[in-house]
């Protein structure tokens, strides 16, 4: 399945139990060593870190505490000697783990911040491209965006990670860039391509793909640009891939990118009836479509009646 990747409760699942472990860990490397005065009880500094960069500060103040309560009651000063913790020991410890806490969760939230603000600001710059590209296109105004928006919720319901529905969308808004290279009489033509025009037409994954080399961020989106026009069935182009052999952004955008394209109007037709459309998504399974992605996409519809 094209869902290898874990889905978001899982994964958050999977980073409790590593803090949970590195906490008990820790509670058992100093416990063995012989108490809290023959090892370094600032070992719980580990999972209160990790809880800082997982989540939030909050949740690096609760393991913090978690930690002040480990190597206080539940810990021998030595255990050797059967010497218990002094509480002043306890407490001052605990009040550092908690300034300590609180101070890196701190700073990996003001951290997010400015990194999601980052990402904003790259959505936006890619947006405004993804405008300049369909203003040479009189029949596709909103329909990057709209791909983008489809393409990102389904990779949701895949359960791919924050950076990978990231790019997704990058991808997906700009999936288009390589029409670009594609005169604009043949993109606006109201009758039918001829095989020479529609050759031209066929151009433009390789020129977006071409377009995102020398960009380091470009790679991430370079699949989806490059393979959105590939079919399940082998018969796609530009190179005629098939199956999973296809990277998992091209799968995806193709199935929002034909929806948009047959419930839009045109200058050759009208828009598409929407039962219309979903029976035509709905023989392409297994033959344009990867069958997983579209049986995610047809179950988004019925929750998204506005697309």
């Amino acid at each position: 399945m094209l869902a290898t990747f874990v889905n978001p409760s899982t994964r958050n699942s999977f980073k409790l139990l590593v803090v949970v472990c590195c906490l008990m860990m820790s509670w058992l490397v100093v416990d063995l060593s012989g108490g809290t005065s023959h090892a370094l009880p600032y070992v719980f500094v580990i999972p209160i870190v990790l809880a800082a960069w997982y989540w939030s500060a909050k949740a690096a103040m609760v393991i913090s505490l978690a930690a002040g309560f480990l190597c206080g009651p539940l810990m021998y000063l030595d255990s050797w000697t059967d010497t218990p913790q002094p509480w002043s020991v306890m407490v001052i410890r605990t009040v550092i783990f908690l300034l300590s806490g609180t101070g890196i969760g701190v700073l990996f939230d003001h951290m997010k911040e400015q990194n999601d603000r980052l990402q904003r600001a790259g959505t936006e710059l890619i947006s405004t491209l993804a405008h300049t590209i369909e203003l040479r296109d009189a029949y596709t105004n909103g329909h990057c965006e709209r791909v983008a928006k489809m393409a990102v919720a389904i990779g949701k319901e895949l359960g791919l990670s924050a950076a990978q529905l990231l790019y997704l969308e990058w991808a997906a808004l700009i999936h288009d860039i390589g029409k670009i290279g594609v005169p604009e009489e043949i993109l606006n033509k109201t009758d039918k391509l001829t095989e020479e025009e529609f050759a031209i037409i066929k151009r433009h994954p390789n020129l977006g793909a071409w377009a995102l080399k020398a960009s380091e961020f470009g790679q991430h989106m370079r699949d989806g640009v490059l393979h959105h026009h590939e079919r399940w069935d082998g018969k796609g182009y530009p190179y005629g891939q098939s199956g999973k052999n296809i990277p998992f952004q091209g799968r995806i955008i193709a199935v929002p990118d034909v929806w948009d394209a047959i419930r839009s109007e045109r200058s050759y037709r009208k828009e598409m009836a929407r039962e219309d459309s979903i029976q035509i998504m709905k023989d392409g399974r297994a033959k344009q479509f990867d069958p997983e992605i579209l049986d995610i996409f047809l179950a988004l519809l019925d929750r998204h009646p506005e697309w």
